[in-house]
């Protein structure tokens, strides 16, 4: 008597029988998972926490929170690798490829953690030392000068009115931004943002490279 399983369905039923120096009958049941558990509990949670991963990088230094968040996702991580081996059969010969997903997403939060840790403590360099000439080229080709409006402090309406007046006390914004230079907690700001998009493309590479070999593999 055949009745319904909430983990496996049968999609095909078979049976032959072979005559050699005897009769055997032998059967063949092909099962196929169902995947809705694993979508809800698994793929659709471990791929929220690797957009939330990426994240670690819109947090500032300064909050203090950065390095902890990190190692938060990468525990979160390591939880979901401990309930992927225990659910999966364990073998070498056919592995799941959202357990090599995890593995990649797992790699990256290791990654993203020690970049973490490199960047709090680069925020803390004293003001004196000196920045890289690459890095301050770096910072150039990908921030972009703020205008600024300057502010006149004006004393009466008649001084105003003279141009040498008025050239004297007014601050051209383009002069005062070749003065600026670049801070260490502007190389942490920049460094953020190229990690950011940097570790965004390997999540959909990864991604799309995953699932599409999942996809287009033959069920066991």
């Amino acid at each position: 008597m055949f009745r319904q399983n909430s983990a496996w369905t049968v999609t095909n039923t078979g049976w032959k029988v072979e005559t050699t120096y005897d009769s055997h009958l032998t059967f063949s049941i092909t099962l196929k998972r169902k995947p809705m558990f694993f979508i809800l509990f698994l793929i659709v949670p471990v791929c929220m926490l690797s957009v939330l991963n990426n994240c670690v990088f819109l947090l500032p230094c300064d909050s203090g929170e950065k390095s902890g968040y990190a190692i938060t996702v990468f525990l979160a991580f390591a939880v979901f690798l401990t309930i992927m081996s225990s659910l999966l059969p364990q073998n070498s010969d056919n592995i799941s490829i959202f357990s090599v997903f995890l593995v990649i997403q797992t790699a990256a939060s290791t990654l993203i953690t020690i970049i973490a840790l490199a960047m709090r403590r680069v925020s803390y360099f004293p003001y004196d030392k000196p920045i890289p000439s690459w890095i301050v080229k770096l910072i150039k080709c990908c921030t972009c000068r703020k205008k600024t409006i300057p502010i006149v402090m004006v004393q009466s309406v008649a001084t105003l009115e003279t141009p040498a007046n008025r050239e004297k006390n007014v601050t051209h914004p383009e002069n005062s931004a070749k003065d600026l230079k670049p801070t260490w907690n502007d190389v942490v700001n920049i460094f953020d943002f190229v990690f950011l998009i940097a570790f965004s493309l390997v999540l959909i590479l990864s991604a799309i490279f995953c699932f599409t070999i999942a996809a287009t593999r033959n069920p066991i």
